[in-house]
């Protein structure tokens, strides 16, 4: 919320980067479903930056296989419920 708010409130805050997964959206619309278009429109206008995961990705635990689908899920969502391309790097603590 004080996100929003403060990208809203203040053109000169132009970008914010979340660490990479999508599935963070959904737990934030899960509690404040009234918040999807204002957040919407910050994403669709390039100002908060998503993906390309669903969620952060352990290399050390997991196989390609589930790498792709991570990768594929999380696209698919910045394209499909946002209407954006992903970010095209993708943070991996390991």
């Amino acid at each position: 919320d004080n996100l929003i708010a403060i990208m809203e409130r203040d053109p000169e805050f132009r970008f914010f980067q979340l660490d990479g997964q999508t599935v963070v959206l959904e737990d934030y619309l899960e509690i404040r479903p009234q918040m999807r278009d204002r957040l919407a429109k910050l994403i669709r206008e390039g100002r908060i930056l998503i993906g390309p995961w669903y969620l952060q990705n352990d290399e050390y635990l997991t196989d390609g296989e589930s790498t792709v689908r991570n990768l594929l899920l999380g696209t698919s969502i910045c394209r499909r419920q946002y209407g954006v391309e992903p970010m095209p790097v993708g943070y991996v603590p390991d």
